[in-house]
């Protein structure tokens, strides 16, 4: 988003819900400041209200037609060059500056090939310079430069290999009914799939503002009974997503982080091991709508059954201290709903006539529905019975 001349901007049609508000850095391009010699000044990121990086900044909540101003102040400092030598050619490579170490985009550096370093312009301030390269050798390099009313030239950037993350699956199923198979093939071999390999899905998505790294899966299988393997980890910090098509995850741990919780730490030449464990003693709701009121559809073709529609969205979203797994049902007629196969743990129950898109792995951006809806703890093999309001559209 560009502000006008006057320094206007306007961010229209948000989604209520949690935001932070920055500015990318830009270079005063007044003509005398330009002539050779001269000192380079520019405006570094804002982070609202003032912060010094993203992480500190603070989170602007909207609700339902809410309109909020913010004025955001930018300070003309110097600017001064910063080489940073690389061991290897990076030209295809993806480069992220971070203040302070943390995560607060709105910085740039670039890549010169023909000095083979990363340069460019930066303000007084103390940085993390990460590169990232892509293909079969994706490889990740790490610098600390600290900016002090001087040219910086840095230390030599080496990259280091991306890491492998395996995964350890134990099956604690109460069932033993299952005899699901099937099959894979890479165009060139066909491999017999069966165990987790056949129902596990499992990815690692980065936790940050400036994660240069995409979320990784399991990667296919290369030969028969190929070990579970999440490969091209760059370091970071990341968030494991389980799904299963048969129980659901009770257990996920590395190094004695639980990782339903807590992130996964992968730092460079790491290649850590996740234990996951899957169980199938699930809890069970039989729910009901208290508000609901079944209203005629003037759209509906004659013949057609507003029965057959669904009548409201149920969302299960799980409280950060439980163990709880995200999950969406519908109810029909008469506002009655069943909910099986749900992982024990802490939810918040939410009721919509629409389908929403819910932030629900974001903590503050889901307090603003915790007085809409209804808290619920369930154990493990427990049947409850639910009633629950449809949120009105108004609120």
């Amino acid at each position: 988003m560009r502000a006008n001349s006057k320094g206007e901007f306007r961010f229209a049609e948000l989604l209520p819900g949690e935001y932070k508000l920055v500015t990318h850095e830009l270079m005063d391009t007044d003509p005398s400041a330009l002539l050779p010699g001269r000192q380079p000044y520019g405006f570094p990121p804002v982070y609202f209200p003032g912060a010094p990086d993203l992480t500190s900044a603070s989170p602007i909540q909207l609700k339902a037609g809410q309109t909020f101003e913010a004025a955001l102040l930018l300070v003309r400092q110097p600017y001064y060059q910063v080489r940073i030598p690389v061991a290897d050619d990076i030209e295809n490579a993806a480069i992220a500056v971070s203040v302070q170490g943390h995560n607060s985009p709105g910085y740039s550096l670039g890549y010169n090939p023909e000095k083979q370093r990363i340069e460019g312009l930066l303000p007084n301030g103390t940085y993390l310079v990460l590169t990232e390269t892509y293909g079969p050798n994706a490889a990740t390099g790490i610098v600390n430069i600290t900016v002090s009313g001087a040219p910086v030239e840095g230390p030599k950037m080496v990259l280091s290999p991306h890491s492998w993350v395996r995964l350890n699956v134990n099956e604690d199923f109460l069932s033993k009914e299952w005899n699901e198979t099937g099959t894979w093939s890479d165009g060139k071999h066909t491999f017999e799939l069966h165990g987790p390999r056949l129902y596990l899905q499992a990815s690692l998505d980065p936790v940050g503002d400036l994660d240069l790294q995409a979320g990784r899966s399991i990667r296919p299988p290369t030969k028969p009974d190929d070990e579970l393997v999440i490969e091209d980890v760059a370091p970071g910090r990341y968030r494991l997503r389980v799904s299963s098509a048969r129980g659901y995850a009770a257990s996920a741990t590395a190094g004695g982080v639980d990782l339903l919780r807590e992130p996964l730490a992968v730092s460079v030449g790491s290649s850590p091991t996740i234990d996951i464990t899957l169980r199938d003693d699930f809890a069970e709701i039989d729910g009901m709508l208290t508000n609901f009121s079944t209203v005629p559809d003037a759209a509906a073709k004659p013949g057609y059954s507003r029965f057959s529609r669904p009548s409201a969205y149920i969302y299960f979203v799980p409280q950060p201290d439980g163990t709880g797994q995200y999950k969406q049902i519908v109810a029909y007629a008469e506002g009655k709903f069943n909910a099986k196969n749900i992982a024990p743990g802490n939810y918040l129950v939410l009721a919509f006539r629409k389908p929403m898109n819910l932030p629900y792995d974001d903590i503050e951006a889901m307090r603003i529905y915790e007085p809409k809806g209804q808290k619920i703890q369930l154990a493990a093999g427990q049947k409850e019975k639910l009633e629950l309001q449809i949120i009105s559209s108004s609120e």
